[in-house]
């Protein structure tokens, strides 16, 4: 759970958790067996922004949440249900208590830090919105993600560095639940989209540029996760000799009407763990058009 030492601190979580929706979010401060408030990490308290009148609670279960607009503090009994913010060595992370929906005007979404769908949660991106990641943030998809663009007001999901050579090795999209990306068009993280054994994903009419992945699949079988991509486009991925438009490695893909075009190693690799189908797709202008091998 976060902690929060300074103002400014205080001032950049209740911001941040504001992009997922504004309300009350857990903070890792709790009362204590002595009767005061302390962080989960046993850090002192040198900072406290409540609310007029609180704490006021009292009792055992006593734990406080931040409010996004005003950042102020209020101590509630522990076993309400709100969602909570994690925080990990590169920032604040958000967690869904309950299925969400990104619209247009929030955005842009900046995620400085991890967001968690956690399943069986569903997070719904209208089109148009556009979805920044910073340097190290991901979308770990536990449960459910439906990006759903049009041809004429795509989503947009995008890293805030631009260049996916000093790429953080754990940014972008990680599926372990179920993705659906369509006129969505992603680009800049050193890895796009990750699928997970336990993950689906269907995507299609998708753009993926300026990447070191763009996506990649990890299974130790042919059954599963399974992936479908059609009418997705793979370009300008030029990262020094290490890009690759379509790492499968492990489960059953499927790859239908596609360009993959401009790298300078592979466009498409495939291992032995997986079972893959390419069919009505120009792969053209790789180094290595289609590499088909074991590790």
């Amino acid at each position: 759970m976060a902690t929060i030492l300074t103002t400014e601190e205080n001032s950049r979580i209740a911001q941040a958790a504001g992009g997922f929706g504004p309300g009350d979010y857990w903070v890792g401060l709790n009362l204590n067996n002595e009767g005061y408030y302390g962080w989960v990490t046993n850090q002192p308290v040198p900072f406290e922004a409540w609310t007029p009148g609180e704490p006021d609670a009292g009792g055992w279960l006593s734990s406080v949440s931040i409010e996004t607009a005003s950042g102020q503090w209020a101590d509630r009994v522990g076993t309400e249900t709100l969602p909570f913010i994690m925080e990990t060595g590169e920032g604040p992370s958000m967690v869904t208590w309950e299925s969400v929906t990104w619209r247009v005007a929030d955005s842009p979404v900046v995620l400085d830090g991890d967001f968690i769908i956690h399943e069986p949660d569903t997070l719904t991106v209208e089109p148009g919105v556009e979805i920044v990641l910073g340097y190290g943030s991901a979308i770990h998809v536990q449960g459910t993600l439906i990006a759903r663009g049009t041809v004429a007001d795509s989503v947009q999901i995008y890293s805030d560095y631009g260049d996916p050579q000093v790429g953080h090795a754990y940014d972008g999209l990680w599926v372990s639940g179920r993705l659906e990306l369509e006129n969505t068009r992603l680009s800049g993280t050193r890895a796009l989209v990750r699928v997970e054994e336990t993950g689906n994903a269907d995507i299609s009419n998708c753009l993926f540029t300026n990447f070191a992945r763009g996506i990649s699949t990890s299974s130790m079988t042919t059954t599963s996760p399974v992936v479908q991509v059609s009418k997705g486009t793979f370009n300008s991925f030029n990262t020094q000799g290490r890009g690759i438009a379509l790492l499968l490695s492990g489960g059953t893909c499927t790859i239908d009407s596609c360009v993959v075009a401009e790298s300078d190693t592979t466009g498409v690799y495939v291992s032995q763990n997986s079972n893959t189908m390419i069919s009505g797709s120009l792969i053209t202008d790789n180094e290595i058009g289609v590499q088909a091998d074991s590790y």
